[in-house]
């Protein structure tokens, strides 16, 4: 039986027999193809056996099959492995984000969003509507809730009063996040409120440049009025002489 074993595998299972012949209780676990070609996880029992007077006279193994159970390990490790880059990700973003569920529970704030709005990490269970006033609450929710019903992604501005006072105009993108079988809401949030100043200050600037042009191109037309009567005046005047 051994030895018709992988020779990684047979040395595996010599050197357990060994030690249960030498009296040591073993055992190991394995991940091993079956003959039907299958990729299976099996965990290996080795002990002595002994006679009546108390000495060694054969080994035993016991193996059943733990495949379910390193399967169910695997997942859990792929989606720890996932959460911690997602936390370290998100953790170190500039950007402020969060994720709601489907009832407006606060399931996540990263740093950005807790600073900006000089929240406490108490803040991550609470309703939107115990951390935001009604009315921006109100928005808030019929926009998460809009995501849920379309599963779309939804860009918008939104603006808000950080707890200084001060109103400020956010770039937000809000996106559908499905997970353990149910739907959550994640979001993105910029603060844009320097662009849009500055935007606004711009659109002002070219207003301003094109109501000049146009109090110049009036005075030009005015003075080329003027230049042509005095034109026709001294030819009149001329002529008279």
């Amino acid at each position: 039986f051994v030895s018709k074993m992988p020779p990684e595998r047979k040395a595996q299972v010599q050197t357990a027999l060994q030690k249960a012949l030498k009296g040591e209780k073993n055992s190991y676990e394995a991940k091993i193809n079956t003959v039907d070609g299958q990729t299976k996880w099996i965990q290996a029992h080795y002990f002595p056996v002994n006679d009546s007077g108390g000495f060694i006279i054969n080994a035993c193994g016991l193996v059943r099959d733990i495949t379910p159970q390193k399967q169910v390990e695997e997942v859990k490790e792929l989606l720890y492995s996932s959460r911690l880059l997602f936390e370290t990700f998100m953790e170190n973003s500039p950007l402020m984000a969060w994720i709601t569920d489907g009832d407006g529970l606060i399931r996540y704030l990263n740093p950005a969003y807790l600073a900006t709005y000089q929240l406490e990490k108490t803040a991550v269970g609470k309703q939107v509507n115990e951390i935001f006033p009604d009315k921006v609450a109100e928005t808030v929710r019929q926009n998460d809730l809009a995501v849920l019903k379309t599963r779309q992604m939804l860009r918008i501005m939104e603006k808000t009063n950080t707890p200084d006072g001060v109103e400020h105009v956010y770039q937000v993108v809000k996106f559908p996040v499905e997970m353990d079988c149910q739907v959550f809401v994640g979001g993105w949030a910029i603060d844009i409120t320097e662009e849009m100043a500055l935007r606004k200050s711009l659109n002002d600037s070219l207003e301003k440049l094109q109501s000049s042009e146009k109090d110049l191109r009036a005075s030009l037309e005015k003075e080329h009025q003027l230049n042509d009567m005095k034109s026709r005046f001294v030819s009149m005047a001329s002529h008279e002489f």
